[in-house]
């Protein structure tokens, strides 16, 4: 359940390979029908960034495995729409808005349509906001090989956490060592490997990011990873079963982030 340091730039170039906006898609073992792989986003720490909104949902929608670029997506009353590439990921259907906590702590629908009749709803859930509480060590520096416990308020609707450490100048570049919490609490601690060299026992020394998520559903890994700070520790179980459809749809929000210094032992 552990997330290793992950090759950003890599990363990135696989999903431009994998999704081009010609792709038929690249799971051909999926079973003829819909298939619908998405994600809705709450990111606090982008409402100061003008490249980028707080708050977006990309969805990938496909039929029989091929990539469907002119379906009707509605969430919540407002139209997605397909974009080639934004944002390192392709082939996708998006909305977004710098509206961060809109949808916080509610469920909402989403229509799913074709020209070839089909119509689908999905109901989605979307935890509530809160935040990081305490960080221990609480004067935020940790010498040498040693872990950070942090506690947060918890959220409304989160069916899981997952806590992220990445050094500050490497987030929403793929990087990162993220956790699930192995129980739905609000406190846990990142080992010391979060703060390492990898491989080995050697710090790796500098300022790091600290975020907790609350997960409702299951976020599609593919289109996460591209757009959060530290990629999911891994995919969960697909979560949209039907006649005609399945696959993947869920909710990340993400707490503001807090920080801890990595420095050598004296």
């Amino acid at each position: 359940m552990l997330n290793k340091w992950l090759p950003g730039l890599l990363a990135v170039l696989l999903l431009y390979v994998s999704y081009g906006c010609n792709d038929s898609g690249v799971m051909s073992e999926e079973e003829d029908g819909y298939h619908i792989e998405g994600v809705l986003i709450v990111d606090p720490n982008l409402e100061s960034n003008p490249l980028s909104k707080s708050l977006k949902i990309a969805v990938r929608f496909k039929r029989d495995s091929d990539t469907l670029s002119t379906a009707e997506i509605v969430f919540a009353g407002s139209a997605l729409t397909f974009q080639c590439c934004r944002e390192g990921v392709c082939s996708a259907y998006w909305l977004e808005s710098n509206l961060t906590y809109e949808f916080a702590n509610s469920t909402q629908q989403m229509e799913l349509g074709d020209d070839a009749g089909f119509a689908d709803t999905i109901s989605v859930s979307v935890p509530d906001s809160f935040v990081i509480s305490n960080v221990v060590p609480t004067n935020r520096q940790i010498q040498g090989s040693e872990q950070a416990s942090l506690e947060w308020t918890g959220s409304t609707r989160a069916e899981t956490y997952v806590m992220a450490a990445v050094l500050a100048d490497s987030a929403y570049n793929g990087y990162g060592y993220s956790l699930y919490t192995t129980e739905l609490t609000t406190s846990g601690t990142i080992p010391p490997d979060a703060f390492s060299l990898s491989p080995g026992p050697y710090p790796d020394t500098g300022l790091y990011n600290l975020y907790v998520y609350a997960i409702a559903g299951s976020p599609d890994t593919a289109l996460f990873n591209a757009l959060l700070p530290v990629p999911l520790p891994s995919q969960l179980a697909d979560n949209v079963s039907g006649i005609n459809l399945n696959g993947r749809f869920g909710s990340v929000v993400v707490t503001l982030l807090d920080t801890i210094r990595v420095v050598q032992q004296p």
